[in-house]
């Protein structure tokens, strides 16, 4: 028999009982008001955090294993016991349920030694990396690899980072660089400084937990030709290796750099779960419109440039 509660969350918990230890798992870490739910069955027990949006519920299962069928009574339970949540979301969980967007995700398990590490790569990438970080520092006066904390991070990294986000993803995020810190838990910053004072690449990490998340990195396209963005990720990986970090969360895409080292590649899933099954319903038929008109939109380009 599933037996199965929800704890207010509380300094009398025992948060060792979630697993990955992850930031978007721990979201005591980041928000006070958020419950538990805690599953027994047999021998095992299963627990996860929760919290909550106005009427929406969300979750913290990123790669857990929990069992579809206790899941699914989690899932159940919530509703029963939490009536003002409409719908419950969660991003990269392993169990399939309401509507569900199947995503992959890399991440690394990182050996105990750098070189351990460098050996995972072919004799040609190792060289390619040591070759395009040679030549930044000779032709640009020296290359340095510097490392800031949230609380100590100048501000005008940050704006850098928006700026190069901006030409090269087109993004603007409209928040101020405290503003995004705090949003995206980032904990550790990490870039690279050239003798003549450019940042060909900026790096920001999630380290607060046993597992790391890399949660952005971008690069100057004026540098390109030097891969400044795979010099500071084998640096920034060392790094993590040199700390005693084990393993490191990467999300998903199809960015060649979360390809190397030895990462694995996981299938799992964003959902949305409604309480009532015609909203969920509605909702499914909106993305499934939302995504075939995207797709034709792309064909209709791509054969626009042909």
């Amino acid at each position: 028999m599933i037996e199965i509660e929800i704890i207010k969350g509380s300094n009398t918990f025992d948060y060792s009982k979630i697993s990955p230890v992850f930031i978007y798992n721990r979201i005591d870490l980041f928000n006070p008001q958020h419950d538990i739910v805690c599953a027994h069955y047999e021998e095992r027990e299963y627990c996860f955090e929760i919290m909550y949006e106005n009427d929406t519920a969300i979750l913290g299962v990123w790669l857990m294993d929990i069992p579809a069928n206790i899941f699914c009574k989690c899932i159940d339970y919530i509703f029963s016991k939490r009536k003002q949540v409409k719908k419950i979301i969660y991003e990269y969980g392993k169990n399939k349920m309401g509507y569900s967007y199947q995503k992959n995700h890399f991440r690394i398990e990182l050996p105990d030694s750098i070189n351990a590490l460098k050996s995972r790569l072919s004799s040609k990438g190792r060289c390619n990396i040591k070759k395009k970080f040679r030549l930044l520092n000779e032709e640009y006066n020296g290359c340095e690899l510097i490392q800031r904390k949230n609380f100590d991070v100048e501000e005008e990294i940050i704006n850098k980072y928006f700026q190069l986000k901006k030409v090269t993803h087109k993004k603007d995020y409209k928040l101020t660089a405290a503003d995004y810190v705090n949003k995206y838990h980032i904990t550790d910053i990490y870039y690279l400084k050239l003798g003549n004072g450019d940042i060909p690449a900026i790096l920001l990490s999630c380290e607060q937990c046993e597992t790391v998340y890399l949660e952005n990195l971008t690069y100057d396209l004026n540098y390109s030709k030097y891969s400044p963005g795979l010099v500071l990720y084998d640096l920034y990986l060392g790094e993590l290796i040199s700390k005693g970090f084990k393993e490191i969360y990467l999300a998903g895409g199809n960015l060649e750099y979360k390809k190397r080292y030895g990462s694995i590649e996981d299938t799992a899933y964003n959902s949305v779960i409604y309480r009532n099954k015609f909203a969920e319903f509605v909702h499914a038929s909106r993305e499934y419109l939302r995504n075939t008109v995207k797709k034709k939109i792309l064909i209709f380009l791509d054969k626009g440039k042909k």
